[in-house]
């Protein structure tokens, strides 16, 4: 978290900086939680033949 005090002095406080700061820690929980999924769950949704498009879009 020290890094969020460098990045409002290097990026300041605008609006799109914000937004940057706030993307970030939801995009690599959304990537790590994808991760995560239990090769159970995958195998049984391969079993009821969800293609790959739509089981990215169950997981996420």
């Amino acid at each position: 978290m020290a890094l969020i005090p460098l990045a409002v002095l290097l990026f300041g406080v605008r609006i799109e900086a914000t937004l940057m700061l706030a993307i970030w820690p939801v995009l690599l929980n959304t990537i790590e939680g994808v991760r995560s999924v239990d090769l159970v769950q995958s195998e049984t949704a391969r079993s009821y033949r969800i293609g790959p498009p739509a089981l990215d879009n169950k997981r996420v």
